[in-house]
């Protein structure tokens, strides 16, 4: 009778663990298919970052992610919101603190501003990360 139990058991966890995953739906004639589309621009890609960070990472004395946040804040305030994003996140990266702070607060939920944003949609996670 354990044997028998057993082997159910058995059988029972070899289907669940090798199950298939099912395919996911075609979407309906007509529909189109969503994709996001690759950036463009020079600015769409925060070209201007990536150089500016290439930069500061190149210096002796190590990088001034100071620096690096006045640009963030400077990019933001002109709407380059990928140029911005990646210079926070290096300067949060490196342990600037007031660059962490902003990223907190651009995914704080309850921060209500119509200005342009770095991101679609709070996320309390990301803020408390």
């Amino acid at each position: 009778m354990f044997a028998v139990a057993a082997v159910v058991i058995v059988i029972a966890a070899a289907y669940f663990f090798f199950q298939r995953p099912k395919p996911e739906p075609i979407p309906e004639p007509g529909r189109p298919i969503e994709t996001v589309a690759p950036a463009q621009t020079a600015e769409e890609r925060g070209d201007t970052a990536r150089e500016m960070i290439a930069q500061l990472e190149a210096d002796p004395d190590g990088p001034d992610f100071g620096e690096a946040h006045a640009r963030a804040q400077d990019y933001l305030a002109e709407g380059r919101l990928a140029d911005a994003q990646l210079l926070y996140f290096f300067a949060a990266r490196g342990g600037y603190a007031p660059a962490a702070f902003d990223l907190a607060t651009f995914n704080d939920p309850s921060r209500d501003e119509t200005a342009p944003s770095l991101i679609a949609a709070p996320d309390p996670f990301q803020a408390y990360r």
